[in-house]
């Protein structure tokens, strides 16, 4: 069970065998201490030394986040299981054809993500969702990550001519640009794929995934490269999603201008993040979302992770058993 509490004012204790959520008194949830692998508490939540405590002493990790889903701090509590996870993990980012084959289900999640979020915003043409369908089956055909990042830049151009639709006529937008924003609409683009991507490497190292290793994208210790991977697939359906409906409501009060740079004010953040949260809430199609998991875009998000930690789990069983088979 993984859980977060993100209620403002809410309290957090132990009774007895269980956590329980309060606020103002009353009791918002309770859940059985030998249940949950994973804690996330957001830093308006209080939380009592003897919760902490009594997590750690169970391994399980607390993670505190800000209004961004920014890690701040985390316990160092770990579980065993997370070191055969991490085996296997490394040895599919090694495996030249293991890696490729992820890289191209990255991709065409996404471009599929694209035509979902084009559509179910009723701006996508017969032609534009044609030509995205067919770049979509030709990722699968692709032999090489070169070949396959060509198909994705092709998709993004198609992608960016529908969605610009999307935005405020008063608002240009000729394209992303990210350093730094020069208009209103990169730099809501900008913030949301932060958001996306602060919340994906809070998926992935609550799961016990090391958030550097990936697959698409350069390995490199100045960026969490799994979260960059995984978040592609979601960059159409949550980030794009929430800056449109954001975009299409907002006024001059939620932006500040540094030079030429275009970036959210205060009071734009704020409400941003706020809407943000709200994105991820919504349902979303249930194809997305199998195992038990909330069929809202924030349940896409945790099956998506779940799912390689069960395909690295497995892999690193294999290690495990034929290490043992080598020392016996």
């Amino acid at each position: 069970m993984f859980i977060e509490v993100k209620e403002y004012g809410a309290k957090i204790g132990i009774d007895g065998g269980k956590l329980v959520v309060t606020k103002e008194g009353a009791e918002l949830a309770q859940f059985p201490l030998g249940l949950i692998e994973s804690a996330v508490v957001h830093t308006s939540v209080q939380i009592s030394s003897q919760a902490v405590a009594a997590l750690s002493r169970k391994g399980v990790k607390i993670t505190w986040v800000n209004m961004a889903d920014e890690i701040v701090c985390c316990t160092s509590a770990d579980s065993p299981r997370y070191c055969t996870r991490r085996k296997g993990l490394y040895r599919m980012a090694d495996d030249k054809a293991a890696s490729l084959n992820i890289s191209k289900r990255i991709i065409r999640a996404k471009i599929d993500s694209q035509a979902e979020m084009l559509v179910s915003m009723g701006q996508c043409s017969d032609e534009g969702s044609a030509r995205l369908k067919a770049l979509s089956e030709k990722v699968m055909i692709c032999n090489n990550k070169l070949a396959l990042l060509g198909i994705e830049g092709e998709a993004a151009k198609e992608y960016y001519s529908e969605l610009k639709a999307l935005f405020p006529q008063k608002m240009r937008f000729n394209g992303r640009l990210k350093h730094p924003p020069k208009d209103e609409v990169n730099s809501v683009l900008s913030y949301s794929y932060t958001l996306l991507y602060n919340r994906l490497v809070l998926e992935i190292v609550g799961a016990g995934l090391d958030p550097y290793c990936g697959f698409l994208h350069e390995n490199g210790y100045s960026r969490y490269t799994l979260a960059c991977d995984l978040m592609e697939i979601f960059r159409a359906s949550v980030s794009d999603r929430a800056a449109v409906c954001f975009l299409n409501k907002c006024d001059s009060s939620f932006f500040s201008k540094k030079g030429t740079a275009v970036y959210l004010s205060d009071k734009g953040r704020k409400i941003f993040c706020s809407d943000f949260l709200d994105i991820l809430d919504t349902d979303c199609p249930e194809i997305y979302v199998k195992n038990g998991f909330a069929k809202t875009r924030k349940g896409s998000i945790k099956e998506t992770v779940a799912e390689l930690a069960a395909a690295a789990d497995r892999i690193g069983a294999d290690i495990n058993a034929q290490t043992e088979g080598r020392c016996g």
